[in-house]
């Protein structure tokens, strides 16, 4: 028992520690769930870090106010202690399924980082696109997102190998994701492609 308690703190402490730079290692494994019926929107490791100077400074897009009431998906996020922002410049809604953007931070350059993308299905929280938070130009970034149909969506992510520089990935991969709808929407990944 104890041993597995000391395995398990290891991985919990090797996660913590690498989440930006090996965000994309769970591309390179086959298509396994983390997202649960009925789960909760998860907390940002560090609450939201990003100064309202900081937003100022970059530009930081926000959602359009119309979709900020209270039952809202960017005022679920920001309750949860994201900070909304649109990804692409828009927030991605059809079919009943919404995506919208949370941060935690920017990079120094004005990019987003420590950030996912959430999947709400009529109004309900689904999941997430990524098991762990991402940076822009880094291994595992989250690129485009597209909705399929009312139970189909795709993203693709940015694969860097060591030595591609930050503007240029050289592969990406595009992930399906099945969206169970219901009382109790979950979104799931399928399948896996990868793109040169």
């Amino acid at each position: 028992m104890r041993i597995a308690f000391v395995m398990l703190t290891f991985l919990v402490v090797s996660t913590a520690d690498g989440w930006t730079q090996n965000a994309g290692t769970w591309l390179d494994r086959p298509m396994q769930g983390w997202n649960a019926a009925d789960g909760a929107i998860p907390s940002p490791r560090e609450r939201v870090a990003v100064s309202s100077s900081a937003l100022e400074r970059c530009r930081v897009t926000l959602p359009a106010a119309e979709n900020q009431n209270a039952s809202s998906p960017t005022s679920s996020l920001s309750r949860a202690g994201w900070r909304p922002f649109l990804h692409q410049d828009s927030v991605l809604a059809r079919q009943g399924i919404e995506i919208v953007a949370g941060l935690t931070d920017v990079t120094q350059g004005c990019e987003p980082a420590g950030f996912n993308l959430f999947v709400f299905v009529d109004g309900h929280y689904a999941g997430t696109l990524a098991p762990l938070p991402m940076t822009i130009a880094r291994d595992g970034a989250i690129g485009a997102v597209r909705i399929v149909s009312a139970t189909s969506l795709t993203a693709e992510f940015a694969r860097y190998a060591a030595n591609d520089p930050e503007c240029c990935p050289s592969s990406r991969v595009r992930v399906t994701y099945r969206v169970d709808r219901g009382t109790a929407p979950v979104v799931t990944p399928v399948s896996s492609q990868s793109l040169r």
